[in-house]
This record gives structure tokens, C-alpha cells and sequence, in this order.
């Protein structure tokens, strides 16, 4: 099966067609060509939602990520643009002032990977970086990209949801529509990013 994760009930409540979110809560329900759960929102819960989901619907053949991001680069990436994660950053992870030994496996700044690219000829393929909140102000998100210059949007789930996806060797990728610049409180599109994204999920679904 195909297994979809969306984050929030709001990302997933704007999809034409919305499944039963009270299914989608324990990972039963069905949009299109998907088996669909809500993984959680942020870092943590993302994680324990992702591992969850793909434990109890067993043979997963492509997880896919699916949500809302907010561009750090509107000339690359301009609000209602689906993006294709080529890897994850992940904000805030530093053990500099940790004692040699007790670093674990990762180096700060640790790098994930989606392990499928789905190669469709509209598809950009970019740097997702992940955060544990959003970018309050204009001076975050400029200091964000100054911190990580290859990194074009911001959200909260990918690089938790594709280490899950890793530790079970199955095959993911992470789909996220732009619904705002990042650091901006206005000129968000919520509906129209997600109509972007339920359509091009579609077309995966049906292998195009």
C-alpha cells in the first residue's frame, strides 16, 4: 500500500474529497490511492505518529509526507509551488558543548534523506529545513537562511518522519506546498496551497 501522513487535521481537513479525519486519526482511512493517518504535528509527535502508522499498516511500499512549508526563498520557491524533498536540515541540533563520547552517531546539523524521488517533470527537488516552530519574524527567518543557505522552505516533520521511515527501511518521500514566506504573519494561503498539493499527490497516486 501507499501510506499518506499529513500532519494537522487542518492540512488535511482542505483536501477535495477529505477523508474521515476521526479514521485518519488511527490511520484507517483512504483518499484516492493512499492509505492516510495523521502523523502529528512538529518534530516529536511526527516521529512517534510516523513509526506508529508504519508499524500498524504493516507493507508500505512509498511513504509519503504530505503539508504546508513556508518558503525562505520566494524566488525559488513562491507560495502555492510543491516541493519534493532532496534532504533535511535539522534546526537547532548542536552538541559542540557535549564531551566527546556522548555526541552519539549524529554530527550537529545531522542530514536526512528522502529515499525516493518520484522524478515527475513539474517536480522541484529542494532542502527542506526542519524546525521546531515556525519563524516568528523576518529577522529569523534571515538568520535561517543565512545559517543554511541551501535550505528554500521550512517545516516541522520531515527530517523526524523520513528517520522513522529509515529505521524501518521503508521507501519515502516528502511532498510540501508553499502556503506562505517564512517569518511573515500575512499573505498566507492555506487553501490554495493544499488544493496544489492534494493534486499533485493524485497524480503520484495514479503513477504519473
Amino acid at each position: 500500500m501507499r501510506l499518506l501522513l499529513v500532519p494537522t487535521e487542518l492540512e488535511l481537513a482542505a483536501f477535495p474529497d477529505a477523508p474521515d479525519i476521526a479514521a485518519a486519526r488511527v490511520g484507517e482511512a483512504e483518499w484516492r490511492d493512499y492509505r492516510v493517518a495523521l502523523c502529528g504535528f512538529g518534530p516529536v509527535d511526527a516521529a512517534v505518529g510516523a513509526m506508529a502508522a508504519l508499524a500498524r499498516c504493516g507493507d508500505v511500499e512509498l511513504c509519503v509526507l504530505a503539508g504546508l512549508a513556508g518558503t525562505l526563498d520566494a524566488d525559488y520557491c513562491a507560495i502555492g509551488d510543491v516541493v519534493e524533498a532532496a534532504t533535511f536540515r535539522l534546526h537547532d541540533f548542536e552538541t559542540a558543548a557535549l564531551p566527546v563520547g556522548c555526541r552519539g552517531a549524529h554530527e550537529p546539523t545531522s542530514i536526512e534523506e528522502g529515499t525516493v524521488f518520484l522524478d515527475l517533470e513539474w517536480m522541484q527537488q529542494v532542502e527542506l529545513l526542519t524546525v521546531t516552530s515556525p519563524a516568528a519574524d523576518a529577522a529569523t527567518a534571515a538568520a535561517r537562511r543565512e545559517a543554511f543557505p541551501e535550505a528554500r522552505a521550512e517545516e516541522m516533520e520531515g527530517y523526524s518522519v523520513a528517520r522513522a521511515a529509515r529505521a524501518l527501511a521503508v521507501p519515502f518521500t516528502c511532498l510540501r506546498a508553499i502556503s506562505n514566506v517564512a517569518g511573515e504573519r500575512e499573505g498566507w494561503d492555506v487553501k490554495g496551497a493544499v488544493a496544489a498539493l492534494a493534486e499533485r499527490l493524485a497524480e503520484v497516486g495514479a503513477g504519473s
